[in-house]
């Protein structure tokens, strides 16, 4: 008795199974157009957020790396040893990073600069270190302040997102405090 029950247990599963898999495959094309639909635009938003992702990731990364510190100091004719991994970093990060349209060109430039300075300081060459850290230092703010309108851009202004005055209005320095007056931290 408990063989049969067991048994039937068992056949019932396989209906059930089998029921689901034929209607989920079944002749209904009106069903699979709209389901087919329906998973394209989910693989589009899950692309879509993989990317944003991505770039925020990179501008983070990016963000940490001692530009700043490497363009002064290579102005003023030092390179630290910290310097080729840092360029060699974001030479990487812009050439691997899955950049929205609209900043193709921007990264491609800015990782060009990457490049250079690279070279320069691989060579040991601090001169011509100097251009090409500029460049990078300079570009990436710009470029920055790009990315994170892509990154944000779905986000209500109250979770970091852009509000509509953000255009208008410009951004305090580091180190101030909007309406203070305070002078601006020396970048």
């Amino acid at each position: 008795m408990a063989l049969h029950k067991h048994t039937t247990s068992i056949i019932i599963a396989i209906v059930a199974v089998t029921s689901v898999v034929a209607a989920a495959c079944g002749d209904d094309t009106k069903n699979a157009d709209s389901s087919s639909t329906a998973s394209q635009a989910s693989v589009e938003q899950l692309s879509a957020r993989v990317q944003r992702n991505e770039m925020l990731f990179a501008s983070v990364t990016i963000g940490a790396l001692p530009l700043h510190a490497m363009d002064e100091s290579l102005a003023e004719g030092t390179a630290e040893s910290t310097f080729v991994p840092a360029a060699r970093s974001a030479v990487r990060i812009f050439a691997l990073t899955d950049w929205d349209p609209s900043l193709k060109t921007e990264a491609d430039t800015l990782h060009g600069h990457a490049v250079d300075l690279l070279k320069a300081l691989d060579a040991g060459d601090v001169d011509a270190a100097k251009d090409p850290a500029h460049e990078l230092h300079e570009g990436y703010h710009d470029f920055s302040d790009k990315v994170w309108a892509i990154v944000t851009k779905d986000l209500p202004p109250d979770a970091g997102g852009v509000s509509p005055h953000d255009e208008e209005a410009a951004t305090p320095a580091a180190g101030t405090t909007p309406n203070s007056g305070s002078t601006p931290a020396t970048h």
